[in-house]
């Protein structure tokens, strides 16, 4: 999850994720996945305590692109 939220707030692309969060294609087909079976969907509706909101956000608006 961290990785794909470090993509989602950066704007970096998969390949120059920073090792310390996983193997980007690793890291890239599990978000690829949740995209397909609606998991990343239902993180971006879950209510999330204010100081989290703000990366749920970009993370929502990334996934509609």
């Amino acid at each position: 999850m961290e990785a794909i939220v470090h993509v989602t707030c950066t704007g970096q692309a998969w390949p120059r994720l920073p090792s310390a969060l996983g193997p980007f294609r690793a890291c890239r087909h599990r978000f690829l996945r949740w995209c397909e079976d609606g998991t990343l969907e239902r993180v971006c509706r879950t209510v999330l305590p204010e100081q989290d909101r703000g990366w749920q956000r970009i993370l929502a608006a990334y996934t509609d692109s």
